[in-house]
């Protein structure tokens, strides 16, 4: 006793953490030195016993093992009080386990507790897998653990199974507390319904000594949250219980909640259609949220018929809300078809005709629709149609119906701006003009009234570059874009970039591409160029067909792969990027000079049909040249394509050194093309 209690003074002198940065010990030596005092401990311990066994006749020797003394479960608070590192405590645990002697259960619950708080998810498993199940008290300290703090309920239910199989004393298996703590962590993570059922049985299975009552069902039931079909199995269980063995677990209104909510969040085909069926039988008197949660499930199928039907069952019971109009709205866009949006609106001005209309629904007052939500619902579904139009006409509706007296609720919000500019950008090519001026309307509007961001301003100037205005874009977007607090990002300058140079509008876009690369140069700035924004400045330099704008690109190219090495850049060429630059020659009509770049760009890439296509435009007057490129091309199992056979013929025609040209045009089509 005495040598054990002077063994661990000494090792809690050495973990005071103060002296352990004096002598430059880390976290890793204290723990090592507690390893290495623990088997000391031991081993002195153990001999100690040995020689006094030794000295005592066998006669009077009862053979038990050493118990640690009182003192060392209370020098334990002073390593605690140190806050020595978590790796200690499972050492020290390791090293008392292992030697002949025992220690006191307090002793060994504290060492457990102290690796619990420490969250380490190393520790905790190899705690785990040394544990023994003699031991109830350090197994529930474990499954706590494993659910409550560390939130894997999942091991924590598979250490509550073990220990349930693995006990054969009465008084060491795990109690009802156990099973509802693993069963809660369980309801709260999704795919747990396979492991929450089967801790549900063991409970069954340990009656009369445990007997499950309505709350453990609807935990397992929350964990069956997306799986009906065991959420139903559940559901049958508490039946048979309650018929067969009178336990007090016969389903009520909440279970039924817990199961429609069930089918609810399935994606399940034809989960509407069983829920309907469920709520048809229903035994107890369904609410508002029973209603719902079947609505929801028909509006995830798009099944707005059925929904309508079920709404007007669920207004005559007075159990709707505006939960439910908001659902049937749902049901309407899941559908997405130009009928469901046609149903969608005529359903909108139902619930929004006069109480005394004949098609109106007698809805209460304080359900407060129709409102700027619903009417964002219907903007949205024209949006996705790509109907313009339509959503633009419904949101001068809803601005109007804001401007009247009382018409609070008919404020449209962000996203019903939102829809209608994106509904815009993707108009037809007849209207992109007035689409874009409609677009940024509505942009200044939204700037008056709400925070713009980068994305909406984006989309505005897509309106303007499909108009084939990027003056405009970079005009009234985005060097406003500052004084609506919005700051631009890359996509910002590539799509007027790109705008510029799809137009041939080389100077705008290089100055647009040097103001870009120039404050990319300072610190402070957030906007780096990318690979499009370089290859956007290439395809502009294409359209100037000259030897100048060629090397640019060349030039171009070399930044490129500088700034990528160099700094970081997101620039690293393409195909893609390669190809623009070959085009650049290609359009000088110079063989020679665009051989020596497509042998250069080898190096880097792999060529691809765009490639050998370009460079048989730079030879269009060598129709031997042409063939001989198609010919590598087959070699190198790059499949010729239409343009490839339309350019290769078209050299031809103007290569007159060939004879007979209908005769070589049938023989190159059948030999490369048929």
């Amino acid at each position: 006793s005495s040598i054990a209690s002077d063994a661990l003074r000494r090792i809690f002198q050495i973990v005071n953490p103060s002296s352990a940065v004096r002598n430059g010990r880390s976290s890793t030596s204290i723990s090592q030195i507690f390893r290495l005092q623990s088997r000391r401990l031991a081993s002195r311990t153990t001999a100690n016993y040995n020689d006094a066994a030794d000295k005592t006749p066998l006669s009077n020797t009862t053979a038990s093992p050493p118990k640690f003394p009182q003192e060392a479960f209370d020098k334990l608070f002073i390593i605690k009080s140190k806050d020595p590192p978590p790796a200690s405590f499972s050492d020290w645990l390791d090293s008392l386990r292992s030697n002949d002697g025992s220690i006191s259960e307090e002793l060994e619950h504290e060492l457990i507790l102290e690796i619990v708080n420490s969250r380490n998810r190393r520790l905790m498993k190899k705690t785990t897998e040394q544990l023994e199940w003699t031991d109830p008290e350090s197994i529930r300290l474990l499954i706590i653990s494993w659910t409550k703090i560390l939130r894997e309920p999942r091991r924590g239910a598979k250490l509550l199974l073990d220990w349930q199989r693995e006990t054969q004393r009465f008084d060491q298996m795990p109690k009802m507390g156990t099973y509802r703590l693993v069963l809660t962590g369980l309801a709260q993570e999704p795919r747990n319904s396979e492991l929450a059922c089967e801790v549900l049985e063991e409970i069954c299975e340990q009656s009369p000594r445990l007997s499950p009552d309505r709350d453990c069902f609807h935990r397992v039931l929350g964990a069956c949250s997306n799986d009906p079909a065991r959420a139903e199995e559940t559901l049958m269980k508490m039946i048979q219980l309650a018929q067969h063995k009178g336990l007090d677990v016969m389903p009520n209104i909440s279970t039924y909640r817990l199961l429609f909510t069930s089918w609810s969040n399935s994606r399940q085909r034809g989960a509407g259609k069983r829920a309907l069926e469920l709520l048809r039988s229903c035994p107890v008197d369904p609410d508002t949220l029973c209603y719902n949660m079947v609505l929801n499930a028909l509006a995830n199928e798009g099944d707005y018929e059925m929904a309508e039907e079920i709404l007007m069952e669920t207004l005559e019971a007075k159990k709707a809300d505006r939960v439910s109009i908001y659902t049937i709205f749902k049901a309407h866009e899941k559908a997405g078809t130009r009928e469901a949006v046609v149903a969608a609106e005529e359903f909108l001005d139902r619930i929004g005709a006069d109480r005394d209309s004949n098609h109106g629904l007698m809805l209460p007052r304080k359900f407060n629709v129709p409102n700027a939500r619903t009417y964002a619902s219907v903007i949205g579904m024209w949006a996705k149609l790509g109907q313009p139009k339509r959503a633009w006409d419904l949101l001068q509706e809803l601005e109007i119906k804001a401007e009247q007296p009382g018409g609070r609720r008919y404020r449209a919000d962000q996203i019903c701006y939102q829809a209608v500019i994106g509904s815009l950008s993707k108009g037809g090519a007849k209207q992109v003009k007035q689409n874009a001026e409609k677009a940024q309307e509505l942009l200044e509007s939204m700037a008056s009234r709400f925070r713009l961001n980068a994305v909406t301003c984006n989309t505005v100037i897509k309106c303007w570059t499909r108009a084939k205005n990027p003056a405009a874009a970079k005009e009234q977007v985005l060097d406003r874009m500052v004084d609506w607090r919005v700051s631009p990002d890359i996509v910002s300058y590539n799509t007027i970039i790109q705008s510029y140079a799809r137009m041939g509008m080389v100077q705008e876009a290089e100055g647009l591409f040097n103001e870009l690369l120039s404050s990319a140069s300072t610190s402070a700035s957030e906007v780096l160029p990318n690979s499009r924004t370089f290859t956007a400045m290439m395809m502009a330099l294409s359209t100037k067909k000259s030897v100048q704008s060629a090397e640019k690109a060349e030039e171009l190219l070399a930044t490129m792969i500088q700034k990528y090495e160099e700094e970081q850049w997101d620039t690293l060429p393409d195909i893609y990027t390669y190809n623009t630059v070959l085009r650049c020659w290609c359009t000088l009509r110079d063989g020679k000079r665009a051989q020596s770049f497509f042998r250069k760009m080898e190096q880097d890439v792999k060529p691809d049909v765009i490639s050998y296509n370009s460079l048989l435009n730079a030879y269009y007057h060598n129709f031997e040249k042409g063939v001989s490129l198609v010919e590598e091309m087959v070699e190198r199992k790059i499949q010729p394509d239409k343009v490839t056979k339309r350019t290769l013929l078209h050299v031809l025609t103007k290569d007159n050194r060939v004879r007979n040209k209908d005769q070589v045009s049938k023989e190159t089509t059948e030999r490369f093309f048929s």
